[in-house]
């Protein structure tokens, strides 16, 4: 669904709908701007996606190279950065890239990664301070794309008619009715209703979203053994 559709729809549930060929947005008809909608699906999107990362968390999974510069330890993570994944050292002279293990600030100074290629130490530690990633390291050398981060991507704020929300297009009836939840509680009338569908449905995504490779069962179930009958003599 669009915006525009989400939004429309949820008109329709809260009884204010407007005219389809309106002009978008339409902040001066009925008792909902269209501006003050879009903001609710967008704080609506943000809950949704923290729901589905809980129960599967590489969902939003995506990954960018840093370019690392010869004595820097510290570089900002990406705008969009919820949570890291993995982190993978590409400068070691073999095929693989070498994984960076994540440690606490306290062990910044103890971490030792067993890997050394000619008597350069690569693929150490990691920790993250605030909107930094730090390395347990200083480059010796610059080094264009040295590191790759897989991580966790927040979802885009959403606001023109026609865009459509990165959320999974099954979930999106979640999206409509906590935008009419908001939307009533903003008029102080009754949401009860709204808020239980909401509810409901993001319960039904963290059901269907939970492991989405059913390629093979996850147990194989055994046949119970049947009892041996003894026959008598």
């Amino acid at each position: 669904m669009t915006v525009l559709e989400i939004i429309d729809v949820a008109r329709d549930l809260i009884n204010e709908p407007l005219d389809s060929s309106r002009a978008f947005p339409d902040n001066s008809s009925g008792f909902w701007k269209d501006s003050t909608l879009i903001n609710y699906l967008n704080i609506i999107q943000d809950e949704v996606q923290q729901n589905i990362v809980q129960v599967f968390e590489d969902y939003f999974l995506t990954q960018t190279s840093v370019d690392l510069v010869a004595g820097q330890k510290e570089y900002a993570l990406p705008a969009d950065f919820v949570k890291m994944r993995r982190v993978e050292d590409n400068r070691a002279s073999t095929s693989r890239p070498v994984e960076l293990m994540p440690i606490t600030l306290n062990e910044k100074d103890n971490f030792v990664f067993p890997y050394n290629d000619s008597g350069t130490s690569y693929g150490r530690g990691y920790y993250i301070k605030g909107d930094y990633l730090v390395f347990d390291f200083e480059p010796a050398n610059a080094a264009n794309s040295g590191v790759t981060l897989y991580y966790t991507q927040r979802v885009g704020d959403i606001s023109a008619a026609t865009s459509v929300s990165e959320i999974p297009l099954e979930h999106h009836k979640a999206l409509v009715w906590g935008v009419a939840s908001m939307a009533l509680t903003q008029q102080q009338s009754d949401n009860n209703v709204a808020e239980l569908k909401y509810e409901r449905y993001l319960q039904r995504m963290k059901l269907e979203t939970e492991n989405r490779v059913t390629q093979r069962s996850r147990t194989v179930k055994k046949k119970p053994n049947r009892p041996i009958r003894r026959r008598s003599v």
